[in-house]
């Protein structure tokens, strides 16, 4: 026995409340993984790289603006991302014919995503499930 002000605790009080906390955080584990290995959805936004054919252009650029999609995934996934502190990339290549110029700015492209939505299917992979594409357009710089 020991005396903490005008609490007297036993050593069996003690390895009681060691055991009640231990079983406490065993099933805040055991709910966890069983919250996080189902699906969730929710918004999510990613880099775009996009690789094209343009004469006398590069063949690779970066999406200025993020495309935001409604997605369906795991709930691992969707943590792993949030923890990240970056954005997810794509990686998508599409034929000329499908960009098309921005009126009065050089080298600046856009990419209707209605148009590549396929693309987007195939850059995604099969794990993630696309519900809404919230962005219509990307815009693309080739140097």
């Amino acid at each position: 026995m020991f005396k903490l002000g005008k609490i007297t605790l036993s050593y069996e009080r003690g390895r009681r409340a060691l055991l009640f906390l231990f079983c406490l955080f065993l099933a805040f584990v055991i709910w966890s993984v069983h919250k996080l290995s189902g699906e969730f959805s929710t918004y999510q936004n990613f880099r775009v790289h996009l690789k094209t054919q343009i004469k006398g252009k590069d063949a690779e650029a970066i999406s200025e603006n993020p495309l935001t999609l409604k997605i369906r995934a795991g709930g691992f996934y969707l943590l792993k991302n949030k923890f990240s502190g970056d954005l997810p990339s794509l990686y998508m290549r599409t034929e000329y014919r499908h960009l098309k110029k921005v009126p009065g700015k050089t080298g600046y492209y856009s990419l209707s995503t209605s148009v590549s939505r396929e693309n987007i299917r195939e850059a995604i992979g099969e794990t993630i499930e696309i519900e809404t594409i919230a962005v219509d357009s990307l815009l693309f710089v080739f140097n």
